[in-house]
């Protein structure tokens, strides 16, 4: 699978970004509000949420914290998302 921008990413990705607009929709966090606290643009948190711009763990520790969710319990939900029947083994 590609994003916009041509870049190859995995199907868990997708999942990550779905739960990631949830939860700051969640918050009530729009997404100007989420780069103000950020200090960044709205057009980076767009980017983020429609897949053009990967984010490393750091970022997602950021991004969460900044919605006021808890990093570990996104994470789980993240897991219990994208487990497959093979990792139940």
């Amino acid at each position: 699978m590609r994003n916009p921008s041509g870049t190859i990413i995995r199907a868990e990705y997708d999942v990550l970004l779905r739960l990631l607009i949830d939860a700051r929709k969640e918050s009530g966090v729009s997404q100007r509000e989420l780069a103000r606290r950020l200090k960044k643009t709205q057009p980076y948190v767009s980017k983020i949420e429609n897949g053009q711009q990967r984010i490393d763990v750091l970022e997602f520790l950021d991004y969460v914290r900044a919605i006021g969710k808890e990093p570990a319990m996104l994470m789980l939900r993240l897991d219990m998302a994208t487990k497959t029947p093979q990792d139940q083994i």
